[in-house]
């Protein structure tokens, strides 16, 4: 579908009148477009579902599976477990800053292009961190390759969003993707001592992430684009059209600031869902992240766990996490069913309709911790 209008952008960001009738590619030629990623087969489907949820996984498993080696790092480099367990930390807050890096790449060029450019960086950082011969150098690589690691999980959801519609199959897409990074982080201990039982060397627990990372970005290569916006530019281009004005690059850098940063920050502090629900999921992750170095100090110390029997115990949070998809799978057939019918023909139930699942798990939280 496209559009003639006498509108034009000028330097400032305004739009001025023009005489010159301006036709512009701004939507699919139908509901039944083939280039319409939502319109793709159900096989296609599935395999750009999993490609960003394998990419949630192996960002993921790098967060716990350095915690299998601390002890060796303390004794490898004379430092402290403070300063050891820095690799983790470090680590989780490149998780955060990541999306800062992946959302102006994903808006300019595409969600592919996120998965091509960023993870080889990723990688390299990995490998940077199993070469490391200080301790700087060591927590410094960590950072960054969480970073450069984490857009491919932040664009992920953009790429479920793209191809799946919410009520014919994108909750269950939606739910499988986001078990990905919890059973990425939970399955990180179980690898990591088996690894270090098998090689006694923290370096390879760099090595085994590189050798699981590298096939997952080689199947970006086959994942079609979903970005509405970047598929239509390149159907524009093909057509001959003019792609729609882009704006100037001051502009662009104050939309950037002002949406992209600024925005979510503002709504933490004033709106209350907002607020409620980052309280809920912080607590949840910060219960999950202390296990890591809890489960090996207890485990290991009073009990007398080896690190690979350590990380066999997380093999009950995983157990956890399946029974969690299930039980929203449940509720999605069930309470959002009926939600669903209730709802305005062509309207979508309260997103609060969604929420049930979690009102279940927060009473879980506290029975699996003091069981």
């Amino acid at each position: 579908m496209s559009s003639t209008g006498t509108e034009v952008l000028e330097k400032d960001g305004t739009l001025a009148k023009s005489d010159t009738p301006l036709v512009v590619l701004i939507d699919w030629d139908g509901r039944d477009d083939p280039g319409n990623p939502k319109n793709w087969s159900f096989g296609t489907k599935v395999y750009a579902t999993a490609v960003p949820a394998l990419f949630a996984f192996v960002v993921t498993l790098g967060t716990s599976i350095y915690s299998a080696g601390v002890e060796q790092v303390m004794e490898h480099f004379n430092i402290s477990q403070t300063v050891a367990i820095l690799g983790i930390s470090l680590y989780s807050e490149g998780i955060g800053f990541g999306p800062m890096i992946g959302a102006p790449i994903s808006e300019a060029f595409g969600r592919k292009t996120v998965y091509l450019i960023t993870m080889p960086i990723a990688i390299l950082f990995m490998m940077g961190s199993g070469l490391a011969q200080n301790t700087g150098t060591l927590l410094v690589c960590r950072f960054l390759s969480s970073t450069f690691g984490a857009p491919a999980v932040a664009v992920g959801a953009g790429t479920i969003s793209d191809i799946w519609e919410l009520h014919h199959g994108g909750g269950l897409a939606s739910m499988l993707f986001i078990m990905s990074p919890f059973i990425g982080s939970s399955l990180g201990p179980l690898v990591g001592g088996y690894t270090m039982e098998t090689r006694e060397d923290w370096r390879w627990l760099m090595w085994v992430m590189i050798l699981v990372a590298c096939p997952i970005w080689m199947m970006s290569f086959f994942l079609g684009e979903t970005s509405k916006k970047e598929l239509l530019r390149r159907r524009a281009r093909e057509r001959g059209l003019p792609a729609p004005p882009k704006p100037p690059a001051m502009v662009a850098l104050k939309t950037l600031f002002v949406i992209t940063l600024f925005r979510p920050i503002r709504m933490l502090f004033v709106e209350p869902i907002v607020i409620s629900i980052s309280i809920y999921v912080s607590f949840a992750f910060g219960v999950l992240f202390a296990f890591f170095v809890a489960y090996p100090y207890v485990l290991g110390s009073v009990y007398g766990f080896s690190l690979g029997q350590t990380g066999l115990a997380f093999v009950a949070i995983i157990m956890g996490i399946l029974l969690a998809g299930m039980t929203f799978a449940i509720l999605d057939k069930t309470l959002y069913a009926k939600a669903r019918a209730r709802a305005v023909p062509g309207k979508m139930p309260p997103p609060e309709e969604r929420l049930y699942t979690s009102m279940l798990g927060s009473l879980g939280i506290p029975i699996g911790l003091f069981w």
